[in-house]
């Protein structure tokens, strides 16, 4: 009896009987129970929420971008001469495919409303991102030559009101830009006018001060220092911003070239500069050209105006299929052949691409990938994965799951202070039993022990129960969501967040911290009011 001493006790104290202090411990088996539950069924749903989320965006992003820029966080520019960059990333270990990517923002016209949408240009024979957004209808190819194909998302289809085979008018930021620039040729003077002059006779300048070495592949032309700082001289006003609006920008994006010959390209030569002959010749006469042109006339107007007619004429595109967007991924809402979006921003005469898109074998790796493929990149080109460009998205999942967590865990604190409050009405509850086991020589520690023993059997049972109730949950998560659904409380409902059901993923190491959490916080709180009572006065509480 002597070994069993605290567990005999702890157990009798258990038993229900009908006494308030019964009914409290049931109260906080429940607590615990209720806590635990929540806690396993809300973590696992909020993590496959997670998991599923970065799942269909895997369906729509490729793993790993190549983009050329002036540095990794500052803005992208278009890429010129990619096709060797591409054949060289094609034989790095580890990739899968590789494309091509056009990628931005278009305005849509269709059924005489404008929307702007998230447009991507598939290569021919990538077929991974059709495959992955699995298209309700239709296909992205055409048997006729003569229709120009889009795939368009159901958020797409239903803004516009479109049905398959309609034609819809898309514009890109290039139709604006040009269209800018064209009504700026047209309305602002020719430069010729007020620096004519000055350029012809930097031009002159250079011409008369230069030397040809022509025995030489490539020819050279050296120029003196002071010919060369003359004509840039006289090149400047021309550029100074405050002048930006009132010169057609053609022109002053000829001076700019040639300023940037002059000022960068030159090699030092004692007191001259050297640069190609040729060169020199391609950036210096349309200089020539533009100074010697005649003042603004009623014709260059007309032909100007003609120029942004056919500029802002949109691309006409047939809508050929469609697919489901979930609502809550930053994937495009258009899908159409790569030349197609060249057409469109312009690209197709330079063959230039936003970005290379690059498919691994493990897309989770794909931090440490770009990391690797920076080191081969030439300098200019940077590498980012796609969990870097969501990171925020990502953030935002982990940071609400973790508060999420926080605060749901506070349930179980709040059951662990029930206990605590449980134990102290069972030691006032049982003062002269205490004080008689005092008497008869039970120590400290087996006082301890008793009360210690009721807070670990109330963890164990809570945590257990509270572990199946959440697994038991989960299991049956579908029949739950249609129960709720019919009273209006659907917790996931599918036109928010375009999920067939419930998310949810189950991560043994979650389960086993929650759970000893619980067993732990019980276990604990037990422990301050039997240690109270064990220092108790067994003379003092047989008196009393």
């Amino acid at each position: 009896m002597k070994k069993n001493f605290a567990r005999f006790l702890a157990l009798r104290y258990l038993k229900p009987k009908r006494t308030s202090v019964s009914i409290i411990t049931l109260l906080c088996v429940a607590g615990v129970t209720l806590g635990v539950w929540i806690l396993v069924v809300v973590m696992s749903v909020m993590l496959g929420f997670e998991k599923r989320t970065k799942e269909l965006l895997l369906g729509f992003e490729y793993h790993v971008f190549v983009e050329q820029k002036p540095s990794p966080r500052s803005s992208a520019y278009p890429m010129r001469d990619w096709r060797p960059l591409l054949d060289q990333i094609k034989t790095t270990p580890g990739v899968k495919a590789t494309s091509p990517v056009v990628e931005g923002i278009v305005l849509v016209d269709g059924n005489g409303m404008r929307i702007g949408q998230r447009m991507r240009g598939v290569e021919e024979g990538d077929s991974h991102v059709l495959e992955e957004i699995k298209l309700e209808e239709g296909s992205l190819a055409s048997d006729n030559p003569d229709v120009q194909p889009v795939v368009v998302s159901d958020a797409v289809m239903l803004s516009l009101g479109l049905n398959l085979g309609q034609t819809v008018d898309v514009y890109s930021q290039a139709h604006f830009d040009k269209v800018y620039e064209a009504i700026n040729d047209a309305k602002n003077p020719r430069l010729s006018g007020t620096f004519g002059e000055s350029i012809n006779t930097a031009i002159k300048g250079l011409q008369e001060n230069s030397t040809i070495i022509d025995d030489q592949e490539p020819e050279l032309t050296v120029i003196t220092r002071d010919a060369v700082a003359s004509a840039i001289a006289a090149l400047e006003p021309i550029l100074d911003t405050t002048l930006e609006k009132k010169l057609k920008p053609s022109e002053r994006e000829i001076v700019g070239n040639a300023h940037f010959f002059l000022t960068q390209l030159g090699a030092p030569q004692d007191n001259a500069l050297t640069y190609d002959r040729n060169q020199l010749n391609q950036a210096l006469q349309p200089l020539h050209e533009i100074a010697n042109l005649p003042a603004q006339s009623e014709e260059d107007d007309e032909q100007a105006f003609a120029q942004l007619e056919e500029l802002v004429l949109p691309k006409q595109l047939s809508v050929t299929g469609w697919y489901k967007q979930p609502p809550h991924v930053n994937a495009p809402s258009m899908l159409m052949p790569l030349f197609l979006s060249q057409e469109l921003y312009g690209f197709s005469e330079l063959d230039l691409v936003h970005s290379i898109g690059i498919r691994i074998e493990d897309a989770y790796q794909a931090d440490q990938f770009a990391e690797q493929l920076q080191q081969s990149l030439p300098p200019g080109f940077y590498a980012s994965s796609w969990i870097t460009r969501n990171e925020d998205v990502f953030f935002a999942l982990a940071n609400e799951r973790r508060m999420m967590y926080f605060a749901l865990f506070c349930i179980m604190v709040v059951a662990s202070f029930c206990i605590m409050v449980t134990m102290i009405t069972v030691t006032v509850e049982k003062r002269r039993e205490i004080g008689v086991m005092k008497a008869l020589g039970a120590t400290a520690a087996q006082i301890v022990s008793v009360f210690a023993v009721q807070g670990v059997v109330v963890g164990i049972i809570g945590s257990l129960s509270g572990l199946g109730l959440g697994l038991l949950t989960l299991y049956f998560r579908d029949q739950v969501q249609a129960a709720l659904g019919l009273i209006g409380m659907d917790p996931f409902p599918a036109a928010v967040y375009g999920l067939e059901r419930i998310p949810a993923a189950i991560d043994p190491v979650s389960l086993t911290i929650i759970g000893f959490g619980a067993f732990l916080l019980c276990s604990l709180a037990a422990l301050p009011p039997a240690w109270s009572v064990a220092r108790l006065d067994p003379a003092k509480a047989l008196r009393d």
